[in-house]
């Protein structure tokens, strides 16, 4: 190897080093995190506005507001999390949390009423054996066969 190119490699590490360190600050818990840590110290601030009978009304009402917007926020966060949740539950077994291994559509045509219709099919299995055609199981999941069950699984 060249020392160009060894130089290249190293400058392109160093380039995903930073990627991996800014994907870690930007992940939902943390930005959760942060979004309440700001929100108590802003009601915290208020509350001392409050309490100072100096305090600029504007300023206070100024305040208010951020802490309103930073609690929008941080329910537009949550409702964010809940569906990757939900999203992410799909590719796990709910009995074992064994992966998703295929999901496949199949589309066929079949004849209806002197018509031809497309008609879609889905196909997901799981690891563990389990699966499901269109919404409907045709296959359990190989634990509940077994009588085992993960605890807190349907």
């Amino acid at each position: 190897m060249t020392n160009a190119t060894i130089e290249l490699l190293r400058t392109e590490a160093d380039g995903l080093r930073q990627q991996v360190a800014e994907l870690r600050e930007t992940r939902p818990d943390v930005l959760a995190e942060q979004l309440s840590r700001r929100i108590q110290i802003q009601a915290e601030e208020i509350q001392r506005m409050a309490a100072d009978s100096e305090s600029d009304a504007a300023l206070l009402a100024e305040k208010e507001s951020e802490l309103r917007r930073a609690f929008s926020e941080l329910d537009d966060l949550r409702s964010k999390m809940q569906y990757a949740g939900e999203v992410l539950g799909e590719l796990f077994c709910p009995h074992c949390a064994a992966v998703m291994v295929e999901r496949a559509f199949h589309y066929e045509t079949v004849g209806y009423q002197g018509r031809e219709l497309e008609v879609d099919h889905e196909v997901v299995v799981y690891e563990c054996g389990r699966e499901i055609h269109d919404g409907e199981v045709r296959r359990e999941c190989g634990q509940l066969e077994r009588g085992a069950r993960r605890p807190g699984g349907a």
